[in-house]
């Protein structure tokens, strides 16, 4: 929990200008103006430190970051309580910790989202036209020197895999990838592919 809130101060720090989340007793220490692009980027870094740091557990920290851009409302910083912030990095510790589900109070709707890739994969493929149906073409996994595309594909455990793009070069297949996770892509990583 400690490691949470020490990452939360810091990006409150680093992208809102404010000195420390602790409750300071006085409206000129506790309520801070900050600009919605500092918002912004202060829950892509809360999101990405969680996407990063708890893996598959970071559908339930993005919800719970959700509610925090909910009960911030974005154009009122000022008016949110020590109270509602304290709630929404409780939400956020609860997620950290593998709390099995975050329960959102219903001011923050909307917030179902699907499951999260926790896993991805690139692999060469050979396409081939359905003879059937001029035009449509299927898939199969084949050797990288037979390639005629590369197929990004993402994992769900308990729903198995889908297909995220075909793309010319196993590169730019990399770079997508990475552009989703902000990780680099490697075959030999514990767990497949990250």
């Amino acid at each position: 929990m400690k490691l949470l809130h020490s990452i939360l101060a810091g990006i409150a720090r680093d992208h809102l200008g404010i000195p420390t989340l602790e409750t300071r007793r006085s409206d000129r220490l506790d309520f801070h103006d900050v600009a919605v692009w500092g918002v912004r980027d202060a829950l892509n870094a809360a999101y990405g430190a969680g996407a990063r740091s708890a893996g598959h557990r970071a559908t339930e920290l993005a919800a719970a970051l959700e509610y925090v851009r909910a009960t911030l409302k974005l154009r009122h910083l000022d008016e949110a309580s020590d109270d509602e912030v304290e709630e929404a990095l409780g939400m956020a510790d609860a997620a950290m910790a593998g709390a099995p589900s975050v329960s959102l109070p219903s001011t923050a709707p909307g917030l179902a989202l699907p499951a999260r890739f926790d896993d991805y994969e690139i692999s060469p493929c050979r396409r081939f036209e359905e003879p059937d149906s001029p035009g449509r073409f299927t898939f199969e996994p084949c050797e990288p020197r037979e390639a005629d595309v590369w197929t990004l594909y993402g994992h769900v455990t308990g729903e198995g895999v889908q297909a995220i793009g075909d793309f010319d070069t196993r590169e730019h297949a990399e770079e997508i990838f990475a552009r989703i996770t902000g990780l680099r892509y490697t075959d030999d990583a514990i767990g497949g592919r990250r």
